[in-house]
C-alpha cells in the first residue's frame, strides 16, 4: 500500500520536471543569444541564474500566498517539509543560511 501511494506522486513530480524543465531550456536558449551577440559571459550567467530562480519559484510561491489567504495555513507546515526547511518558526529568515555553508 505504501508502494502505491508513493506511486501517486510520480505523475506530480514528473508534470513539475517537466515544466521546469521547459523554463530552463527558455532561459538557456536566451543566454546562448545573447552570449552569441557578444555579451560579458559573466553577467549572461548570473541573469540566467536570478531568472531561473524566479521562474521556478513564482508558482509555489503565489500558490502558497493565495492557500494561507484562505485560511490553509496548514500550507506553511507542508511547503516547509516540501523545501526541507526545517522546523524554524514562520518568518524566520535566518533558517535559509543553514544550506548556505
Amino acid at each position: 500500500m505504501q508502494r502505491l501511494r508513493a506511486l501517486a506522486a510520480v505523475d506530480v513530480l514528473r508534470s513539475y520536471r517537466q515544466k521546469d524543465e521547459q523554463a530552463r531550456d527558455q532561459e538557456l536558449q536566451k543566454a546562448l543569444a545573447k552570449l552569441q551577440r557578444g555579451a560579458d559571459p559573466a553577467l549572461v550567467m548570473a541573469e540566467m541564474a536570478r531568472m531561473l530562480t524566479n521562474k521556478l519559484l513564482h508558482d509555489p510561491s503565489v500558490q502558497l500566498k493565495q492557500m494561507t489567504a484562505q485560511g490553509r495555513v496548514e500550507a506553511l507546515a507542508l511547503a516547509r517539509e516540501l523545501f526541507a526547511l526545517g522546523d524554524s518558526a514562520p518568518g524566520n529568515r535566518n533558517n535559509s543560511a543553514q544550506g548556505d555553508s
